[in-house]
């Protein structure tokens, strides 16, 4: 059974395998399709291999890699009552393809032509300047190119020339703050050159984004390769008080104005350090130093700035140099009673001057006082500013303890203040000295010079017996309004004299301002201690200082106003903070009184 049943299956996978056989033959159409098609793709390797491969070679090598940078706005700058003083507006930067221009004549020809036309050659870089960047660099990046000029170039649309979006610094109080904020440079990429401006630059610059892109030898863009977002810088705020500044600013140029005077410094500071107002003359419009395209105006404004014999850009605050003058009578007045060499009813004679003969040749000096007082006793000679009884004085003390309060005062110090260009003041201490030393150190006189700044720190010293550090930013604040940096109160020294003879001394700066020359503070609605000063410079020729504080009682404010060059008793700097005072006081913006 078995055997029959092989036999079956045998039969019939038989039938089957010749039915297979029996069927046509494939066709070799597609076979020879698919051959020659490979046949195609081997000769077009070879060709694009061997025999185009320069050509192809050359056209990947133009493709380049190419980066734009994206500058963030800076940060913008803010007074203590949230007066916006430094802010930013629309502009575009403009970068030049070098690449692209190295490559092309005809369009480097075009692009020179036409960058002429819209005045950025040669007024922001010279076609001498380009062509030498050529070979070295890949691109030139202009900023702040201004929108009307920005959008011309947009228009032109020439391929080697690339706009973009960007922002340019704007002063909306223009000369009020000018020394204060400073200005950055567009020479110098838009960082900071001067003010606050250079000291803060890096919270206020934020961080540079880019995007790079591969282009093809025409500049077409290929692709974005990278990219990386611009970050906004940090926000300041002041303790600039807007409405003082605004203040002190249009009552020093309203009275030089008067007197035909030019040149000028003044200060606020509180009892913690915090700087309220800031002002030097002449001023100027910093604006005028951010922009990249200038007219003939504005170029011949810029010169006679850079020119001004009275040099317009030096903040007088905090790098004017001046002899003190009568200002340091009440220290010299404290070394005496301290040191027991005068008591405050012990009267000198001033009759006007004082002789004195030199040893070796009998030569004869007078020391003028600017009029004859007859006795004085310490609160007429600080009221009075009268010089025989300092020379006295100063002689009794003697020249090195003077110069060593004067140097307890830190004379010669920087007080670190947070803007760039402090001056460290001069004070001479000589090895071999003469009578005449004592009597022109005993009256701010000789080998001495502080700055205006230092002034308002020797008020604040003799108000509080202490001296704080000064700052101008109270903190600063990220986008998302934290907190990333702040200023604190920070004593520098503290009981500099002895609190009885202070106290002397601080009635008899009550006194002078009160009573002393008209008493022109007497109108006022509170107490003020002040010293004048009227040390000279030339011949007859003097500078007008007042320094002082109030309230007398319960010192919060120091203040410094110099006016140079001012006519002798003209008590101008002593009038221009009266007027401040009476104004301020009246419009509330001295608090706390």
């Amino acid at each position: 059974m078995q055997e029959r049943e092989l036999e079956d299956f045998y039969q019939l996978n038989s039938s089957y395998y010749l039915k297979i056989q029996e069927r046509p033959p494939k066709s070799n159409l597609i076979d020879f399709l698919f051959y020659f098609f490979v046949l195609i793709l081997v000769v077009l390797g070879i060709k694009l291999t061997i025999f185009d491969y320069n050509f192809f070679k050359s056209i990947s090598e133009g493709n380049y890699y190419y980066n734009i940078l994206f500058f963030p706005p800076r940060g913008n700058i803010f007074t203590s009552d949230g007066k916006v003083i430094a802010q930013n507006i629309p502009s575009f930067d403009l970068v030049i393809d070098l690449v692209l221009m190295r490559k092309d004549k005809n369009l480097f020809n075009q692009t020179i032509e036409f960058l002429e036309k819209v005045e950025i050659v040669p007024n922001v870089i010279t076609k001498e300047k380009i062509e030498e960047e050529l070979t070295k660099k890949n691109q030139i990046l202009i900023r702040n190119i201004d929108q009307a000029t920005g959008i011309v170039i947009k228009n032109r649309d020439l391929p080697s020339l690339i706009v973009v979006d960007s922002f340019q610094r704007f002063y909306p109080y223009g000369e009020v703050f000018s020394h204060l904020l400073g200005y950055p440079s567009f020479e110098k990429n838009l960082r900071g050159v001067s003010g606050l401006e250079r000291t803060y630059d890096d919270y206020l610059v934020g961080e540079i984004g880019f995007k790079k892109y591969l282009r093809d030898a025409r500049g077409i863009i290929l692709k974005e390769v990278e990219k990386k977002e611009a970050l906004e810088g940090k926000n300041l705020i002041t303790t600039i008080d807007f409405k003082l500044q605004s203040l002190v600013f249009e009552k020093m140029k309203e009275n030089l104005e008067k007197l035909n005077l030019k040149k000028a410094a003044a200060l606020f500071v509180d009892d913690q350090g915090k700087i309220l107002a800031m002002a030097s003359f002449p001023s100027f419009d910093n604006n005028i130093f951010t922009k990249v395209i200038l007219s003939k105006e504005e170029k011949e404004k810029i010169k006679k700035i850079l020119e001004d014999k009275n040099s317009v850009l030096l903040n007088r605050v905090i790098s004017g140099l001046y002899a003190p003058g009568s200002i340091v009578k009440p220290v010299v007045a404290i070394a005496g009673l301290e040191n027991k060499k005068i008591t405050p009813q012990e009267e000198i004679y001033s009759p006007g001057y004082l002789r004195v003969q030199n040893p070796y040749t009998k030569e004869v000096f007078l020391f003028k006082d600017w009029k004859v007082h007859g006795w004085t006793n310490l609160f007429k000679a600080i009221r009075d500013s009268v010089n025989v009884y300092f020379y006295t004085l100063g002689e009794r003390i003697g020249y090195e303890t003077l110069m060593n309060y004067y140097e307890k005062l830190d004379f010669t110090k920087l007080s670190n203040i947070d803007i760039f260009g402090e001056k460290e003041g001069i004070l001479k201490r000589k090895e071999k000295y003469f009578l005449g030393d004592i009597y022109n150190i005993s009256i701010g006189q000789g080998e001495i010079a502080i700055t205006p700044l230092r002034m308002a720190l020797l008020a604040q010293a003799l108000g509080l017996n202490k001296i704080l550090k000064p700052y101008l930013v109270e903190k600063i604040i990220d986008s998302n309004g934290k907190v990333v940096f702040e200023n604190k109160p920070q004593v520098i020294k503290e009981n500099i004299f002895q609190q009885e003879e202070l106290r002397i001394v601080q009635k008899a700066m009550n006194e002078m301002a009160t009573f002393g020359f008209g008493g022109l503070f007497k109108d006022l609605p509170l107490k003020v201690a002040g010293k004048t000063g009227t040390p000279e410079v030339g011949n007859n020729v003097f500078n007008g200082i007042f320094i002082g504080y109030f309230p007398y009682e319960k010192p919060k404010y120091f203040f410094v106003m110099l006016v140079e060059e001012a006519p002798l008793f003209s008590i101008t700097a002593s009038r221009i903070l009266h007027d401040i005072l009476k104004d301020g006081i009246e419009m509330g913006i001295f608090k706390d009184l």
